[in-house]
């Protein structure tokens, strides 16, 4: 068996995901990853607080 389908195997996840990850990682340093993940933590709190307003002025309070 190829060594990325042991790979898969054993982190429980498909051969096209792992093909996606080394398509949207490759060449980033450690501390690139880092800021990357900091960077979508907040579109994704940005997200939820758009919404929340989007909610709040909808009711026209």
């Amino acid at each position: 068996m190829p060594e990325s389908r042991l790979s898969c195997r054993r982190l429980n996840i498909s051969q096209a995901t792992l093909y996606q990850w080394r398509r949207k990682y490759a060449g980033l340093d450690v501390r690139q990853l880092h800021r990357l993940k900091e960077l979508e933590e907040e579109n994704a709190k940005l997200k939820c607080m758009r919404v929340w307003l989007s909610t709040i002025s909808s009711r026209g309070d």
